[in-house]
């Protein structure tokens, strides 16, 4: 009897033990934010943009919220999924963005006359540095024509050249000091992205 008991009191603790353990490991956080002195994946990107060749501004833009969960999924398993982030779109806007962002604000379109500034796809390019490609750089960039007289202050990046469709994430956007450009004026826009 006394064997019984034991063995009963056993098993209690024992199953105490075991399930104490399982719901602590389901209750493990992971940290968000690592120390600085972890090494840690980390992203920038500037975008400038000229008017006929002559630089008007170079600026830090924000990283969106699907920016940053585009990011988490390419790097994870949905990779072939995802467009290439290379749509470059301009716009003309005086909203503030914020990193909920999810499209240009005011994007031109065919649909809006656009004046030939319509969503299009950029060229890739990588940096260089004395030992070939710099690691973790690359940029796109498109030059634009325009075929009216407009202003343009707003710029965001895409994976697709298509407004509206299905997927859709706009990456990165960030508002610059206003272009007026005229008909046959050109902007061109660069952005240039690095990890490490």
């Amino acid at each position: 009897m006394k064997n019984n008991i034991k063995y009963s009191l056993l098993s209690i603790v024992l199953t105490s033990l075991v399930l104490g353990g399982i719901f602590s490991l389901a209750n493990l956080s992971v940290p968000i934010n690592p120390s600085s002195t972890e090494q840690t994946l980390k992203y920038g990107n500037t975008v400038c943009i000229y008017k006929n060749s002559n630089l008007v501004e170079c600026k830090n833009n924000l990283f969106t919220d699907r920016g940053r969960n585009y990011t988490r999924d390419v790097l994870n398993v949905q990779a072939a999924t995802f467009g290439r982030i290379n749509a470059i779109a301009l716009g003309n806007t005086s909203e503030t963005i914020g990193a909920a962002n999810t499209t240009v604000q005011n994007e031109f379109t065919a649909a809006n006359t656009g004046c030939g500034l319509q969503r299009a796809a950029g060229t890739f390019g990588t940096s260089t540095n004395a030992t070939g490609f710099a690691i973790g750089n690359w940029s796109y960039y498109n030059q634009f024509t325009s075929t009216c007289t407009i202003n343009v202050n707003v710029t965001g990046v895409f994976n697709t050249t298509t407004q509206g469709q299905a997927g859709e994430s706009l990456f990165a956007v960030t508002t610059f000091t206003t272009v007026t450009l005229a008909s046959s004026d050109t902007l061109n826009v660069t952005w240039y992205m690095w990890v490490s």
